[in-house]
């Protein structure tokens, strides 16, 4: 019996050395529908990196023993599908762009003075991340569906070849043996025509040739020959008596 077991949901992980906004956004991702863990530093996050599945990281900036941006840079090279957004009181342009060129999500400055733009820049990140997951596993389905069908392609061709090979040398077999028997069949005409009781025997060979293709489906062609081989064979009785 399968049991069908819920789907696991995202698991977040906020790195904030102030324990207020901390246990704030811990508490709002659980009822946002996520999972979260907490860490007050850099060093206690990156081992709750290595331990854990983490699907998003939420990072103050200014910490005390590695700054945010440092924590991204690791991150990103330890997790490269893991995603991180930034959060600071002491906003610049040159910080964001930073943030932004080693991989970061998004980045958000404190105060957070309405939660929606957190609860707005988690969802989008998380939507972002499990579209590319999607993307990537479609892309491995029509790889697999493409080495699939060539490999098919090679088999049947391969079949196909080996089918036309056969198809072929039966059709020399047909040609070479009725051009034989006609031989000897204008052989036969020829000699019946004069009288001469040899022409018996050549008849017994015509017989003999039209029996090398009795194997190959020609069944009409083989029919045809063997009536004109007893026409001949008639022929000669005749030619002999008189």
């Amino acid at each position: 019996m399968t049991v069908n077991h819920p789907p696991r949901r995202p698991l977040v992980l906020v790195v904030e050395d102030e324990a207020s906004i901390r246990l704030l956004l811990v508490k709002s991702l659980g009822d946002w529908g996520y999972d979260a863990l907490a860490a007050p530093d850099a060093a206690t996050a990156q081992a709750l990196i290595r331990a854990h599945a983490i699907d998003l990281v939420l990072s103050d900036i200014r910490m005390p023993d590695m700054s945010g941006i440092e924590l991204t840079r690791w991150a990103k090279a330890e997790r490269p599908n893991m995603d991180v957004i930034l959060m600071t009181g002491y906003g610049s342009l040159e910080t964001a762009a930073e943030a932004l060129r080693l991989g970061a999500r998004d980045y958000l400055l404190k105060p957070f003075h309405r939660l929606t733009l957190v609860r707005l820049a988690v969802a989008r990140a998380l939507e972002q991340q499990q579209a590319q997951r999607t993307a990537a596993r479609l892309r491995g389905e029509l790889t697999r569906h493409e080495l699939a069908q060539r490999e098919l392609s090679l088999h049947v061709s391969h079949e196909s070849s080996d089918a036309a090979a056969t198809l072929l040398a039966r059709l020399q077999a047909i040609d070479a043996t009725v051009a034989a028997a006609g031989e000897a069949i204008a052989a036969l005409s020829q000699q019946a025509a004069g009288g001469d009781r040899m022409a018996d025997d050549q008849a017994a060979e015509v017989v003999r040739v039209v029996g090398q293709v009795t194997s190959v489906d020609n069944r009409d062609a083989l029919h045809h020959l063997a009536a004109l081989v007893t026409l001949l064979r008639r022929l000669t009785a005749d030619a002999a008596h008189e």
